[in-house]
């Protein structure tokens, strides 16, 4: 299936649009009584001789860092060079420099992720993988680890023939990542619900994050329809910064734009 330059761009602010709209709407998740935003939740300790209680990390916050890595920065680490590049024309050198600084925010952000959902588990005294979607959580870690190390060497490794060869297996591996790290999520919301003191299954937390769902899934049909389809043809034009041949009266460090088609 192939897209042309207009059909791109309109999915392109429609991404933008999807991003704002699920912002909101996990804020508005958050806000909820029972959800207690972000403040520390308490919990009562016990001993022979008193009963006090100390707080434990909200994990909201370790729900906003993930759904930011996954849904928002690797979303656009994926897009980059489909939209900006070959629809808006920008320069493949900064693309790729863009690219690379989505993948290393997602990433730290899902670090940050982790240590969150690590705090929250040891002060709530609950065990650290009691659940399956703990144990993708690792295994969703363990996959954004390898690709920003395969990454990294890919980025490094210039525009040879095996560059060429391995570009297919490092788009499926970046695929992989970014629908293992979504679903991820969205189990993350089941076991959110378990925590939450709604009165029926009908309560306006429930309810919401069933929109949230919905809305991350769109933001991924979205990236798809990006990733996986092929141009038209009608790409614009790009601009790449090269050095002016020596023998020019300007001075040897100075870069000019010329357009490629």
């Amino acid at each position: 299936m192939k897209l042309g330059i207009v059909v791109v761009k309109r999915l392109r602010w429609l991404l933008n649009a999807m991003y704002v709209n699920f912002t909101l709407s996990l804020f508005y998740w958050y806000q909820q009584d029972s959800n207690h935003w972000f403040r520390y939740e308490p919990k009562d300790d016990f001993n022979d001789e008193y009963t006090h209680q100390h707080n434990v990390v909200s994990v909201n916050w370790h729900s906003v860092m993930a759904w930011a890595a996954f849904t928002i920065c690797m979303s656009e680490a994926l897009v980059t060079y489909r939209t900006w590049e070959k629809s808006y024309g920008l320069a493949h050198s900064i693309a790729k420099d863009f690219h690379a600084s989505m993948n290393w925010m997602a990433t730290a952000l899902l670090v940050v992720a982790m240590i969150l959902a690590r705090e929250h588990k040891h002060w709530a005294g609950h065990d650290y993988t009691y659940s399956p979607h703990s144990w993708m959580g690792i295994f969703t870690s363990v996959l954004v680890g390898t690709q920003m190390i395969g990454g990294m060497v890919f980025y490094l490794a210039g525009n040879g023939e095996l560059k060429r060869e391995l570009l297919p297996y490092h788009k499926l591996y970046g695929i992989t990542t970014y629908v293992t790290g979504i679903s991820t999520c969205l189990m993350g919301i089941i076991q959110h619900l378990s925590l939450l003191d709604c009165q029926n299954q009908y309560c306006k937390e429930h309810i919401w994050s069933d929109i949230l769902a919905i809305e991350a899934e769109f933001i991924v049909i979205v990236v798809f329809a990006l990733v996986l389809t092929e141009d038209d043809g009608s790409e614009m034009a790009q601009e790449e910064h090269v050095p002016l041949k020596v023998g020019t009266n300007m001075p040897i460090n100075t870069f000019v734009s010329v357009t490629t088609e």
